[in-house]
C-alpha cells in the first residue's frame, strides 16, 4: 500500500520495488504483447488502473479515511507515486518495444531487403 504516507519510514526497499519494478516489468510485458500496436501506450494503463483501485479500497475499507477524504489521502502524494509508477511503466515500455525493434523505419527496413535483392542479382552494394 504505498498510498499511505508515513514519513522517512514509508521509503523503504517493498516501496521501490512497488513503486518501479514491478511497474517496469508489467510495461515491458504488456510492450512485448502489444508492441506494433502502441505497446508503450498500453503499457501505462495497467499500473494507473491498480494504483486508483488502490486508492478507492482504502477509500472504502479503511474507517479513517471515510472521516474525511482530503485529509487522509495526501493528494500531492498519491499524485507522486502515480506518476512515478506510470514512468516507470513507460519507460519498461519503450524498452520493450525497442527489443522488438518496433522503432525502425520502413525504408531502413527497405534498404535491407534491396540489398540483399542487389547481392542476389550479383550487383555490388
Amino acid at each position: 500500500r504505498i498510498e499511505i504516507f508515513e514519513g522517512i519510514a514509508t521509503f523503504t526497499l517493498p516501496w521501490i520495488i512497488a513503486v518501479f519494478l514491478v511497474p517496469f516489468i508489467s510495461g515491458y510485458v504488456v510492450a512485448k504483447i502489444y508492441a506494433e500496436k502502441g505497446g508503450k501506450w498500453f503499457a501505462c494503463l495497467p499500473p494507473l488502473i491498480v494504483r486508483t483501485g488502490a486508492v478507492l479500497y482504502l477509500y472504502f475499507t479503511d474507517p479513517l479515511w471515510n472521516e474525511d477524504f482530503f485529509y487522509h489521502l495526501h493528494l500531492h502524494y498519491w499524485g507522486l507515486c502515480v506518476i512515478l509508477v506510470v514512468e516507470a511503466a513507460n519507460l519498461g515500455g519503450v524498452l520493450g518495444e525497442f527489443n522488438l525493434n518496433a522503432y525502425l523505419r520502413n525504408d531502413e527496413l527497405r534498404g535491407k531487403k534491396s540489398d540483399s535483392n542487389r547481392q542476389l542479382e550479383g550487383e555490388n552494394p
